[in-house]
C-alpha cells in the first residue's frame, strides 16, 4: 500500500509552477512560469492561510531541548553517534542534495513518545546548525499527536515545513513582502477564500525551493516521521513522501535540499525509495571514547542547552508495530 502511494502521479508535484511573470520571485536561473487561470497572493497572506504561528518550530525545539536534560544520558549520547556515520556526514558538508533515515530502535522506557533522545539530538543538531548561519527547517512529530493539535499528522508538518521555508526566504531577502505567489483559481471559492490541499501544499514547497540561494543548502530535520504511519494518516503521508523525497534528488535546484529523517523505532519506508546505505541504524550500537565528560556530544550540545528553560508498525500494511 505505501508503495502504491508513494508512486501514485501528484498533480505533477516535481514540476513547480508557482511564479507568475511580473513583479514574482525569480530563481537564479531566471524560472518563471505563468498560469493562464491563477490567483495571485502574497507571501504574508500565504502565511496567514498556512495558520502556523511564526516561532511554532523554535517554541518546539526549545522544548525539547530542556526536556532532553532528564533523559537518559548514556542513551543521549549512543543516538548522538548518528552525527558520527558517514551518510550524516557526508549529507550535512558536501554540496549535493540528499535523504538519510536514521532508525533509532530505542528503548521505549527511557524516552516518552513525545520527546526522545533522538528528539533531543536533531533539536540541538539544528541548533548548532542555525549558529554557524546555516538554514534548517524542523518539525518534531512527537510533538504534534494530539487530535486538538492544528498541526498533527503529515499535512500538519508540511504546512509548518513551508511556514518556515517562506520565513527564510523573507528574512533572507530571497523574495520581497510583496512578492506575487501564483495559485491555481480554482482554489479561490466564491467567497474569495483560498484553500490549500495538501497536495498544492507540496507543490508549493517544491516550488519554493528553487529560490534558496547558497552552495551549503537547505537542512531539513523530520524527528519521528514513523509516529505518522498510521491508518488514519497512510495517504497523506504519501503524499508527503512524494514531495520530499524528490526533493531530496533535485540536482536543478539552485541549492541542494538535504532531508534527514528519524525514527524512534523503525520507519516502514520500502528501500525502492530510501535506500540501505541511505539508513543509519542505532541499534546496539556503543558509545565510544570522546562521547562522555568532556568529549564531542558535550561541546556540540553546549550552546544548545544555554539558556534554554526546563520544562517539568514494520511492514506495509500498517501492522502495530512490536518492540524489539
Amino acid at each position: 500500500m505505501l508503495r502504491q502511494l508513494l508512486t501514485a502521479p501528484l498533480n505533477q508535484i516535481t514540476e513547480p509552477h508557482h511564479f507568475p511573470p511580473e513583479g514574482s520571485v525569480a530563481d537564479s536561473d531566471g524560472y518563471q512560469t505563468t498560469l493562464c487561470d491563477s490567483v495571485t497572493i502574497t507571501p504574508q497572506t500565504l502565511l496567514s492561510l498556512l495558520n502556523v504561528h511564526h516561532l511554532s518550530a523554535l517554541e518546539d525545539e526549545r522544548y525539547v531541548l530542556g526536556r532532553g536534560r532528564g533523559l537518559d544520558a548514556e542513551s543521549v549520547a549512543r543516538v548522538a553517534e548518528m552525527i558520527k556515520a558517514p551518510q550524516v556526514h557526508q549529507l550535512l558538508t558536501a554540496p549535493q542534495p540528499g535523504v538519510v533515515v536514521v532508525d533509532g530502535r530505542l528503548d521505549r522506557a527511557q524516552h516518552t513518545a513525545r520527546v526522545t533522545p533522538l528528539s533531543f539530538v536533531c533539536a540541538s543538531l539544528a541548533h548548532a546548525l542555525r549558529q554557524t548561519g546555516a538554514p534548517v527547517l524542523i518539525f518534531f512529530c512527537g510533538r504534534n499527536l494530539r487530535g486538538d493539535d492544528h498541526l498533527q499528522g503529515p499535512e500538519g508538518m508540511m504546512r509548518s515545513l513551508l511556514a518556515q521555508l517562506v520565513l527564510l526566504l523573507l528574512q533572507q531577502r530571497w523574495i520581497e513582502d510583496c512578492a506575487a505567489i501564483s495559485l491555481p483559481s480554482y482554489l479561490q471559492g466564491r467567497d474569495g477564500v483560498v484553500d490549500l490541499p495538501l497536495d498544492e501544499i507540496c507543490q508549493l514547497f517544491r516550488s519554493l525551493l528553487r529560490v534558496v540561494q547558497g552552495e551549503s543548502g537547505l537542512v531539513c530535520i523530520v524527528d519521528g516521521i514513523s509516529l505518522f504511519e498510521t491508518d488514519a494518516w497512510q495517504e497523506d503521508y504519501g503524499v508527503v513522501m512524494r514531495c520530499l523525497l524528490p526533493a531530496a534528488e533535485d540536482i536543478s535546484l539552485p541549492a541542494p535540499f538535504k532531508l534527514l529523517m528519524t525514527s524512534p523505532t523503525s520507519t516502514r519506508l520500502p528501500q525502492a525509495f530510501v535506500p540501505f546505505d541511505r539508513r543509519v541504524s542505532i541499534r546496539n550500537r556503543r558509545g565510544e571514547q570522546g562521547w562522555g565528560a568532556g568529549g564531542l556530544l558535550p561541546r556540540l550540545l553546549a550552546n544548545a542547552n544555554r539558556d534554554v528553560p526546563s520544562h517539568p508498525q514494520d511492514d506495509l500494511t500498517w501492522r502495530r508495530r512490536t518492540t524489539s
